[in-house]
């Protein structure tokens, strides 16, 4: 029997890392300011591990589509995005509906990836540099 599990490139794991640490800087200083504590830390702390679980779910999706012909990688990754793009609007009107939960926070922990993409090119680069 195959291993099916997924092992993480080493781009995944620095991103996933960067990833954490906005998370954590966001909770920090979104606990400082806002009232609702509790509410906040749940909504970065959801929001933080959606995007990881997203950008897991983003390799795992290009690594599988790599084997495929064309216009069935095509197919899959349009997908795969959608079903990662239902999954935060999915768990963002969760948060809405139950109010217990900054959507904001949400929000703002699904938002990380963007940064952290950008944290990991320049950490990235860096190291190359070294090489």
């Amino acid at each position: 029997m195959p291993n099916t599990l997924h092992k993480p490139s080493d781009t995944l794991k620095k991103l996933m890392l960067v990833i954490f640490v906005l998370g954590i800087v966001a909770l920090a200083v979104g606990l400082i300011i806002t009232k609702n504590k509790l509410s906040w830390g749940l909504g970065v702390s959801i929001g933080t591990l959606l995007s990881l679980i997203k950008v897991f779910m983003l390799e795992m999706a290009l690594n599988k589509a790599v084997d495929m012909e064309k216009s069935a990688a095509e197919n899959y990754v349009r997908a795969s995005y959608t079903s990662r793009l239902i999954l935060s609007v999915v768990i963002v009107a969760v948060c809405a509906v139950t109010k217990l939960i900054s959507v904001p926070g949400v929000i703002l922990g699904l938002l990380l990836v963007q940064p952290s993409a950008y944290i990991t090119g320049i950490i990235s680069k860096k190291e190359e540099a070294k090489s």
